[in-house]
């Protein structure tokens, strides 16, 4: 009888945890009915409906047409500009255009842009607005195109200042990358989630292209003011506004879902959001990085070279916009003679000159948006 005792010890253990088991996988889908009935009783709770909320919400920010930059925007998106703004329609190399570039040199790409000037002046008289505001209760058709309009609109601004630096137009130039930043404000303050990121992706394209700028470009000291102005704020995101992003999401997907497809989009949303915190934080970054690099060229014309450290434009900047979110750790910086040095210590926290491992750069310009990385 000895020698069935560990035979029988095998079979208890082996049940024991094919019951462990079964009662993880009841507790399991116990907590998923739970989620499921809990989210039922909140889409299906008495009250005001989805649209009604969101209708009210309009309310509350309705502008006059004649200051609502949303309406240039709009119009733009209701004479079919998005698809005539497509950068696949231009034949030359699109990436000859991300550096300054003469008519002479690419007369196609010139003829382009000139097609293209009505839809850009329609731009810059959205971007001298300072306020503007999307309907929450619109179809979701509707702001589809008109991220498409915003992104491609974006591209074409800044290839057209390019040409304008070349061809000795400064000040039209400044004033398209102004317009730039202005439109990403727009979309930025905006409740929609998507309207808000394509606002963080706008701005990124505008912050690489002011860094170019500082760095390489002499710059008057009243536009120096302001870009200033217009850059986003060095503050983070408050969690209060978050929650109003993610509520106001939720509004959207019970006007516009089914029920069946709301329970299962609200996990969704929920991930959407946890990358959007990330997303945010990278955004401020770049915006953080390019508050320094204004800085470091007022002290360049100021004294005739870049500063040795950081510390000797400490009182020019908020203090927190010397601090990268994304590592929480101070940005690091260097300079030799006319070249500078601007980047983050990447995930690892550790400090691997720039040049190796996951830092990333700000100037000069790495191969990577802060965004795409994992922290």
């Amino acid at each position: 009888m000895a020698s069935l005792e560990p035979v029988q010890s095998k079979g208890v253990s082996r049940i024991s945890r094919l019951v462990t088991r079964q009662r993880l996988i009841v507790a399991a889908c116990l907590i998923v009915l739970a989620a499921i009935v809990l989210l039922s009783l909140h889409y299906l709770r008495p009250g005001p409906s989805a649209d009604a909320q969101l209708q009210a919400i309009d309310a509350a920010h309705a502008l006059p047409d004649e200051q609502n930059a949303g309406k240039d925007y709009t119009l733009l998106v209701l004479n079919g500009a998005g698809a005539f703004l497509d950068p696949q329609l231009l034949v030359q190399n699109f990436q000859a255009l991300a550096q300054p570039w003469r008519s002479a040199d690419l007369p196609e790409a010139a003829k382009w842009i000139e097609e293209r000037r009505a839809i850009i002046d329609a731009l810059l008289q959205g971007g001298r607005k300072p306020k503007c505001w999307f309907p929450l209760s619109e179809s979701d058709g509707q702001s589809e195109k008109r991220l498409q309009v915003a992104w491609n609109g974006t591209l074409l601004l800044l290839q057209a200042a390019n040409n304008d630096f070349a061809e000795g137009r400064a000040e039209a130039g400044m004033e398209k990358l102004l317009c730039v930043f202005q439109m990403a404000e727009h979309f930025r303050s905006q409740m929609n989630l998507s309207d808000h990121q394509i606002g963080l992706s706008i701005a990124s394209e505008g912050l690489k292209y002011l860094n170019r700028l500082l760095v390489t470009q002499d710059c008057p000291q009243e536009w120096l003011a302001k870009f200033e102005a217009a850059l986003p704020p060095s503050r983070d995101i408050t969690e209060k506004e978050r929650d109003q992003l993610h509520e106001i999401q939720r509004l959207i997907l019970r006007k516009s879902l089914p029920f069946h497809e709301r329970i299962l989009s609200t996990f969704a949303v929920s991930m959407s959001f946890r990358q959007m915190k990330q997303t945010y934080s990278a955004y401020l970054s770049e915006a953080r990085a390019a508050r320094i690099l204004l800085a470091l060229r007022r002290h360049k014309d100021q004294t005739g070279a870049w500063p040795a450290t950081l510390v000797e434009i400490q009182g020019q900047i908020p203090p927190e916009a010397l601090i990268d979110p994304l590592t929480r750790k101070p940005f690091v910086y260097s300079a030799t003679g006319d070249s500078l040095v601007l980047y983050n210590v990447g995930p690892n926290g550790i400090d691997e000159g720039g040049l190796l491992g996951d830092d990333y750069h700000f100037w000069p310009p790495g191969e990577r948006w802060a965004g795409s990385v994992k922290y």
